[in-house]
């Protein structure tokens, strides 16, 4: 409960597996892993959001050969410093 509490989702997940493998019948970690579950579920998502076409506008910009030329490098892909 205190690592979910404190964000570690995945450490709180492992450890309420660790208790159900030596308890089964634990109630308390069964509802715990539920709910930590759709805790995880929903971070997912928002991460999925948040980096919804980023691996893309990587993908794109290898094939165009680099960076836009707009890019803070000017697009200069030398490799001189002048």
């Amino acid at each position: 409960k205190c690592l979910a509490a404190l964000g570690a989702l995945d450490d709180a997940r492992d450890d309420l597996e660790t208790v159900l493998r030596a308890d089964p019948e634990n109630r308390e970690a069964h509802r715990e892993l539920r709910e930590l579950k759709m805790r995880l579920a929903a971070q997912r998502r928002r991460e999925a959001k948040k980096f919804a076409g980023f691996f893309d506008r990587l993908v794109g910009e290898a094939a165009d050969g680099g960076p836009p030329e707009d890019s803070p490098d000017g697009g200069d892909q030398s490799g001189s410093a002048e």
